[in-house]
């Protein structure tokens, strides 16, 4: 009996161990996960990173309800050679946020994502802001009314922690709003 389950391998011994009650039967819908019924995951790859790149990704909408001018998204289907696709199964891909799932939104508010990018350029750094397009975002620096000088967005003693909001960039990211259930990837391209 004993070469008889070992001949069948793993799947025997499960079988075995189910049909005993000493293991509950897995299904597709127990193994896979999902994001919260009422809620979507999303997940955001950014590619064409330089090895001195910092990259940051904040939600600029600042929490607001979703608009009729706002996309809504449903899904986001990448094009993936088989070389990526299998990859993802071995190794973990740190130019994604976040590594695996993804981080829960709320169908019902607004989102405005913004990748800022620092970069080493010569002496100094040069900070860059795009949005999932991957479309370039200038900021417009609002003027801080007691010395009456432009506000560095970089300035850790700036009211929102250096963060930017969507009134200091021009043109505005594009907003999304997510459908329940949804698991969304956005795939990022940043310029060279």
């Amino acid at each position: 009996m004993t070469a008889l389950v070992l001949a069948g391998g793993s799947a025997s011994v499960n079988n075995l161990f189910v049909a005993l009650s000493l293991r509950q039967p897995k299904t597709i819908d127990a193994v896979t996960p999902k994001a919260p019924p009422n809620k979507a995951w999303v997940a955001i790859k950014i590619l064409n990173v330089g090895e001195n790149d910092k990259i940051l990704v904040v939600d600029a909408a600042n929490g607001e309800g979703a608009s009729a001018s706002t996309e809504h998204i449903v899904g986001v289907i990448p094009a993936a050679g088989l070389r990526e696709r299998l990859a993802k199964y071995f190794v973990r891909d740190r130019n994604r946020l976040p590594m695996s799932n993804g981080f829960v939104v709320d169908p019902e508010t607004e989102y405005a994502f913004v990748i800022r990018r620092t970069r080493p350029q010569g002496t100094t750094f040069v900070t860059e802001n795009f949005d999932l397009t991957g479309r370039a975002l200038i900021y417009i620096s609002p003027i801080d009314p007691t010395t009456k000088q432009p506000v560095d967005p970089n300035d850790p003693k700036k009211a929102d922690g250096g963060l930017v909001s969507v009134s200091e960039l021009t043109p505005p990211p594009r907003r999304y709003s997510f459908a329940k259930g949804a698991v969304i990837d956005f795939r990022v391209t940043l310029p060279g």
